[in-house]
């Protein structure tokens, strides 16, 4: 549960002891207070303390600034009461000037607390409460009136020279827009208070604000400063300022506004067995951790302002975390080794999986030739009659594999690989006794499947016409790219090799056709991509 912690309640006790202070000096001879002003110079002074505490104890720049902007607006409106009655009573225009500026501070201050309040627990980079920018504007213009109301007499019309006065408008709302913005800071406090871990002492600021609005009630309900016999209690800004700062220090003893304090006791409760001394080696501050000598210790010093500061570490926990990651560390490097050695065999098994699939690969797309090759050595009657076929069977097995590999590592291939192919097969189909040629006209990258295909085309026409045909030859046009690439494959006698419903699939895939046509005796087969080129 949270508690005001000892030293929030000294400080609180010792703002209740200023302003019995303050009261009491009220009752000064008023000759003497006529000269010396007491209460105002104690006020001023007590002020400007707590904007330099503010300063050193706030952490939120955005709450530090708007505070001390209101210490600095409240010592403003003490200044200006004080000049008016001491130092300038002798002139009536500039009594009147002070009078009217006397209300500048008197609006800032509700306001630019109100500002505060909706920053508290913000985060330090949001962006200001939209209300801010409508209310700054109307503070503004307020701060305009108030300066030229010898003009208009909108906030007093003077009926002679002293202060008696009627009041206008804008003192009436004056008097509204400092009550709605106290009542709104004071709220916003609140509402923050009862959503964070200091809930429940929302009644610390509640029963500062009670009070010291019990002080401005009285102050009005009397028509001036309360007196008991001729002793005056306390003026306006007196009460005010009171209200102010005594809501605003209850919110920071409680914790709503995070600050610089406690860090004395908290020094005293930690686990550190250390001293704080002065200058002259004389202990300050001492923790109150166990104090006790242990073994494998270690005493540090270290200056600090004012003196030093002298710790015992406790190495002992150090050694034992030293020795468990030791022990960690060589029992991650064997996983390692582990690890390592397991991630060579999935590498390993990996490579050899992927090399089997591209053997059965290349095994498929030969397999007919294989096993016409195979039947022929089974049959030593048809051995020497069937070597020259198989020779060129040979040749498109040997290269068909060779183009296979290339097209499982590159999606895309030289067209001059299908046209070193096609030579080869033509030194064998030679043999046979064709006459066989192959010709290019232009080079480009082609895709692969697309060779392929055309590869086992030429292989197919090759084969069926290989013993009939005097003459086989072939023109590789790549002149288009991909986007226009033919094979045209011409004997001299008809084809001899259906394509209807040849590899159907695979040409639709790469984009080809196939079509076969006779002219002049001479047959011409042809696979092309885009549109087909003409002999």
């Amino acid at each position: 549960m949270p508690t005001i912690s000892r030293t929030s309640r000294e400080k609180l006790l010792t703002y209740a002891a200023i302003l019995i202070l303050l009261e009491l000096l009220n009752l000064v001879p008023e000759d003497i207070a006529e000269i010396v002003h007491p209460t105002a110079v104690l006020a001023c002074a007590i002020l400007v303390a707590w904007a330099m505490s503010i300063r050193s104890r706030i952490l939120r720049r955005s709450v530090r600034i708007r505070l001390v902007s209101v210490a600095g607006a409240l010592i403003l409106l003490f200044m200006l009461a004080l000049s008016r009655w001491q130092f300038f009573s002798w002139s009536p225009a500039a009594n009147r000037i002070l009078w009217y500026a006397y209300y500048i501070p008197l609006t800032f201050v509700p306001l630019q607390s109100l500002a505060a309040a909706l920053r508290v627990g913000e985060p330090e980079n949001e962006r200001p409460h939209a209300v801010m920018y409508l209310l700054w504007p109307l503070w503004a213009l307020l701060c305009a009136l108030f300066l030229t109301n010898g003009l208009h007499g909108w906030l007093f019309v003077h009926k002679g020279e002293g202060d008696d006065v009627s009041y206008g408008w804008l003192y009436t709302a004056t008097v509204i827009w400092s009550i709605v913005l106290v009542l709104g800071f004071f709220f916003v406090l609140i509402r923050k208070s009862r959503l964070v871990r200091v809930r429940r002492l929302w009644f610390v600021p509640t029963a500062a604000f009670v009070f010291s609005a019990a002080l401005l009630v009285w102050y009005f309900t009397e028509g001036g400063a309360p007196t008991i016999g001729r002793v005056k209690l306390f003026n306006l800004q007196d009460a005010f300022a009171f209200m102010v700062v005594t809501i605003w220090e209850s919110v920071i003893q409680i914790g709503l506004v995070p600050a610089n304090t406690d860090y004395a006791e908290l020094f005293r409760s930690s686990h550190l067995n250390a001293v704080i001394s002065d200058e002259d080696g004389g202990p300050v501050f001492v923790s109150e951790a166990d104090g006790n000598p242990r073994t494998d210790c270690v005493t540090k010093e270290s200056p600090i302002p004012g003196g030093t500061v002298a710790w015992t570490e406790d190495r002992s926990a150090v050694r034992r975390l030293s020795d468990a990651l030791l022990e960690a560390t060589e029992t991650l490097e064997g996983e390692n080794d582990l690890i390592r050695e397991e991630n060579r065999i999935s590498a390993e098994k990996a490579h050899y999986e992927a090399a089997n699939r591209l053997y059965d690969r290349i095994i498929e797309a030969v397999r007919p030739e294989l096993e016409q090759v195979d039947r022929s050595l089974e049959n030593e009657g048809r051995f020497e009659a069937d070597l020259k076929k198989d020779l060129v069977l040979g040749a498109y097995i040997k290269r068909r594999a060779n183009m296979e590999l290339l097209a499982y590592e590159y999606e895309k291939l030289p067209s001059d690989e299908i046209w070193l192919a096609i030579r080869e097969s033509d030194e064998y189909i030679a043999l046979s006794g064709a006459a066989a040629d192959v010709r290019k006209n232009g080079e480009a990258e082609l895709p692969a499947a697309a060779l392929l295909l055309a590869y086992d085309f030429f292989e197919k026409v090759a084969e069926s016409a290989l013993d009939k045909a005097s003459a086989i030859s072939a023109l590789i046009d790549a002149g288009g790219g991909a986007e226009r690439f033919s094979l045209t494959v011409e004997t001299d006698t008809p084809s001899a090799v259906s394509f209807d419903g040849w590899r159907v699939r695979e040409l639709a895939a790469a984009g080809m056709s196939v079509s076969v046509r006779m002219r002049d005796e001479t047959c011409f087969h042809t696979i092309f991509c885009g549109k087909e080129v003409r002999a």
